[in-house]
């Protein structure tokens, strides 16, 4: 069984990987048919096909993006959370941070994707 950290990083190279088939291998091992992912400019995307579309989707849209984990997995009782950096084609960088949770065979169930650091009160 694969760990976490793993099922992590094999989710992240599918958010670097082009063209549709190839983004599904990538996800195969680390999402589950009926995982979710949503953040705060997409509807929720449940199953590999649909993350593998919207993946797909963005790279059409902004070619030459790239998406870098930043942090290590901090997790505990099938959940967890980790922080990112989005550098579209123009090298305009956005940070952000994705809150998870995870089955006992450590496949990604679901995703909250969160955009721009956190605003003080």
């Amino acid at each position: 069984m694969q760990t976490i950290e793993e099922s992590i990083t094999q989710y992240g190279k599918a958010w670097s990987t082009k063209g549709l088939e190839n983004i599904k291998m990538a996800l195969k091992n680390c999402w589950t048919p009926v995982s979710t992912y949503v953040d705060t400019q997409n509807d929720m995307i449940t199953g590999i096909d649909d993350l593998a579309a919207h993946i797909n989707e963005l790279h059409e849209q902004t070619p030459g993006n790239k998406l870098q984990q930043l942090s290590k997995v901090d997790h505990h009782h099938n959940s967890g959370r980790f922080s990112w950096e989005f550098t579209g084609p123009d090298g305009k960088k956005i940070p952000g941070m994705d809150f998870l949770e995870f089955n006992d065979q450590n496949q990604i169930t679901s995703i909250v994707g969160f955009f721009g650091p956190f605003t003080d009160l």
